[in-house]
């Protein structure tokens, strides 16, 4: 295949580059968000979760399939539509009215997001010579870490100084800019496949999924034993069946199952999904944490997780060297341990600002740098060179899986336990008399409304008494979250001593 000139495949670089970041930032500072949009559009948490799922939840489907759209319809084409289509998104959520428009853009978002991810990693290495493809991909990694880092510090100075509609509609410039650079310089020169698309194996995936996430994010209102959470949560998982085992009699399935049977593809897979699930979970629940309870400014509050977020952006250029002297496996266990590490001291959660609290974030950080390229290059070395691209398309898939998964249960978790735990707090102190305002107390135990707005409701003496209990309650809820992760990556912890670097 040709490749284009010097300068033009930096200008295509530049382009996809500018995509990533807005994914990147757009991701860490909408997190950053979430309490500002609860107090402005008056959205409950369970609401607020479907801000960060909806987004993964319709990306998934179109990151196992772009890549053969791309094939059938043309990469530039599809990756311009997803472009094009993110703009016209970020508008729809920068002019949101309520919480129902801004689902709907971040739907849209999270379609664009799914077409782009993995066609943009095809078109850079497509426009390079071979020789230059290793230092282009790490080039890439380090502008996703750098984007992924800067996140919430950018996404912090937007919130406070500009309001967070800003966070969406600073991608208008962006994305055109992205565009205007594809459409000049990037000229695709691949043959066309004639590939049949299974769009009904997508349709009943999509299903499924939706049924499944929707019931275990709704389960603290509905009620675990209910008829309507039993029946759409039974419901999801049985298209999901159906979805396996209509795939598994195609010739050219949407998900080939087949990959599975490599065991360290399998293991680095529930892995990464895993640590993705870790990931989200935390990356949800700290900003709720620190602007409506600490009552933190969205600044400082970025500072706080760009402790984390730092970490992975700083040492992402370094890490594949490191991998390429030591192999897979061994830098694999030592991310898992620091992980668990880190969730082990961020447990210790205090109403104060602790240096344990701190350390957990660098360790944290550090355990995503090392489990991303980790896991991938496991993932690429573990399967046959004509069924990489239908993998890693699984790979991401099953990873971003578990990223809803880590929102939607942290979210019910926070909210039942921080019920259970507000409820026995007013009775020891004899305040059942407020059950007037047991919908605002639910709504600040469990993170979705600041303690601020209490100020309004009570009297000084009784909010002294109110406010460690509405606090505490939190604290308990997230703690609880937390051990689950924990759990989780011991689960982690002990398949990476099984994984192999030989593929």
């Amino acid at each position: 295949m040709k490749t284009a000139s010097s300068s033009n495949c930096n200008l295509v670089f530049l382009g996809v580059a500018l995509m990533a970041v807005m994914i990147n930032v757009d991701l860490n500072a909408t997190n950053l968000a979430l309490a500002t949009i609860g107090r402005v559009l008056h959205v409950p948490l369970t609401m607020l979760q479907w801000v960060i799922i909806v987004y993964i939840l319709f990306g998934i489907p179109l990151l196992v399939i772009s890549g053969k759209l791309g094939d059938v319809f043309g990469r530039k084409k599809i990756y311009l539509f997803g472009v094009s289509l993110f703009v016209i998104a970020s508008i729809v959520c920068g002019c949101a009215t309520g919480i129902r428009m801004l689902l709907v853009g971040r739907a849209l978002q999270g379609l664009a997001f799914g077409f782009t991810l993995s066609l943009g990693l095809v078109i850079v290495t497509s426009v390079f010579p071979s020789a230059r493809r290793g230092t282009v991909l790490g080039m890439y990694t380090m502008v996703a870490g750098l984007s992924q880092a800067l996140g919430p510090f950018v996404g912090g100075f937007i919130l406070q100084f500009f309001g967070w509609r800003w966070l969406f509609l600073i991608n208008i410039p962006l994305g055109i800019g992205c565009a205007a650079l594809l459409v000049a310089y990037f000229r695709e020169d691949h043959k066309l496949l004639a590939v049949k698309l299974d769009y009904l194996g997508a349709s009943i995936f999509f299903s499924g999924l939706v049924l499944s996430v929707l019931a275990l994010n709704e389960m603290s209102t509905w009620g675990a034993s209910s008829i309507l959470f039993t029946t759409t949560f039974g419901l999801g998982l049985a298209l999901l069946l159906c979805f396996y085992t209509y795939e598994k009699h195609l010739q050219h399935p949407l998900v080939d199952f087949s990959v599975y049977k490599n065991r360290t593809y399998l293991f680095v897979t529930i892995i990464r999904a895993i640590n993705t699930y870790a990931w989200f979970s935390v990356i949800f629940l700290l900003p709720l944490f620190f602007q409506n309870i600490l009552e933190l400014t969205p600044v400082a509050t970025g500072m706080m997780i760009l402790v984390m977020t730092a970490m992975y952006g700083l040492l992402s250029p370094f890490v594949g060297r490191w991998l390429d002297w030591y192999g897979y496996k061994k830098p694999l266990v030592l991310s898992v341990i620091f992980g668990i590490a880190a969730c082990l001291l961020l447990v210790n959660m205090k109403l104060t600002i602790t240096w344990w609290l701190l350390l957990g974030f660098l360790l944290f950080g550090i355990n995503k740098a090392i489990t991303l390229p980790c896991t991938v290059g496991l993932a690429l070395k573990n399967l046959p060179k004509e069924k990489a691209g239908v993998g890693l398309g699984v790979f991401y898939a099953t990873t971003f899986m578990g990223g809803i998964c880590g929102v939607a249960i942290t979210g019910t978790t926070i909210i039942l336990l921080s019920r259970i735990k507000l409820h026995a707090g007013l009775i020891k102190l004899g305040l059942t008399q407020f059950v007037k305002h047991a919908a605002l107390l639910k709504g600040v135990a469990s993170g979705a409304v600041s303690v601020a707005v209490l100020k309004d409701y009570f009297p000084p003496g009784v909010l002294e008494k109110i406010l460690p209990i509405i606090k505490h309650a939190f604290v308990y809820g997230a703690i609880t979250t937390l051990w689950i992760v924990i759990v989780l990556s011991f689960i982690t912890l002990v398949l990476s001593f099984y994984v192999q670097d030989a593929g």
